[in-house]
Parts: structure tokens; C-alpha cells; sequence
């Protein structure tokens, strides 16, 4: 693990359970793992259009994690080539009322955007 005030080749910002008895395949459950990274990213940072140029990503579990009782997803997003140079973790409290009703109401159309 590094520090985000360090290089660094991307943040976590999310992870959610999968449900479901048997393992559903892989594509059923990447889909379902693009699916909810998506909105966990605003959480993370609701004004998307001030980060860095980034790719978001995520770790799922295969057929044999699955059988062995993970459905953690884990997600993360970081630079397309070389590295972070800061966190990207963004404050609510950096912004104005204005400012955060502002980012509140375009969240939909950029979660729209992500997915």
C-alpha cells in the first residue's frame, strides 16, 4: 500500500457484495461489477469532471473464489499510463451550497456517463 500523497497507480474507492448460490459466470458477474462501481465512484468524488484523466477498474471474484464464498467487488480507478501524483479523493465540504446542488443534480447524467 502507498500513501496518496505518494505516486501511486490508483485509489480504491468502493466495494459491494454480489449475491446469488452458485457462480453465475464470469461475464454475469463482471457486468454486474461494472454495473456497480459505477455510482460508488461519485461517492468517492462527485465533481468527476475535475479529476485527472482516469480509468476506473475492479477486482471481481472468479469461479473458484466464488465456490470458496467471496462476492466482495472491489473498485478502483487510476491513471490510463504512469501514476497519481496526488489523491483524488474529493471533500463535500470543499464545495458552497451552490457548488455541491450544483454537482448533486448532474450526478445523474454523470453516473449515466461512467456506466
Amino acid at each position: 500500500m502507498v500513501e496518496c500523497e505518494k505516486p501511486h497507480q490508483g485509489e480504491v474507492y468502493g466495494s459491494f457484495q454480489l449475491e446469488g448460490g452458485g457462480f453465475p459466470g464470469t461475464g454475469s458477474v463482471a457486468a454486474s461489477a461494472y454495473l456497480g462501481c459505477a455510482p460508488l465512484l461519485h461517492d468517492f468524488a462527485l465533481d468527476s469532471t475535475a479529476l485527472p484523466q482516469v480509468q476506473w477498474f475492479f477486482y471481481h471474484p472468479d469461479a473458484t473464489g466464488w465456490t470458496l464464498g467471496n462476492r466482495t467487488v472491489l473498485c478502483w480507478v487510476g491513471p490510463p499510463a504512469g501514476l497519481l501524483e496526488k489523491p483524488l479523493r474529493q471533500d463535500v465540504s470543499d464545495w458552497d451550497e451552490g457548488q455541491l446542488a450544483y454537482l448533486t443534480a448532474l450526478r445523474p447524467a454523470s453516473e449515466a456517463r461512467a456506466s
